[in-house]
């Protein structure tokens, strides 16, 4: 959740997953969780993403609208 609350999200080439896997196990999922949700994730996507807890690979990331760019892992800015 904390990486999606960014203004511009980086996520590094095959580096690891993002969703929102806490809804599998049945955490709290607060208001203003789901409210950043629905500002990044491409609207056609919220749903399927929220319902699914399904975690992304950063290919499908981007495709869904959780991460804006993928770099490198030795990529430097």
């Amino acid at each position: 959740m904390l990486a999606c609350a960014g203004d511009y999200r980086i996520m590094a080439q095959q580096a690891g997953r993002i969703g929102v896997p806490e809804l599998l196990v049945g955490v709290p999922f607060p208001t203003i969780a789901l409210e950043i949700m629905r500002c990044v994730a491409a609207p056609e996507q919220f749903q399927a993403l929220l319902y699914s807890g399904e975690t992304l690979d950063p290919e499908d990331a981007v495709g869904r609208g959780l991460v804006d760019a993928i770099v490198g892992m030795g990529a430097r800015s």
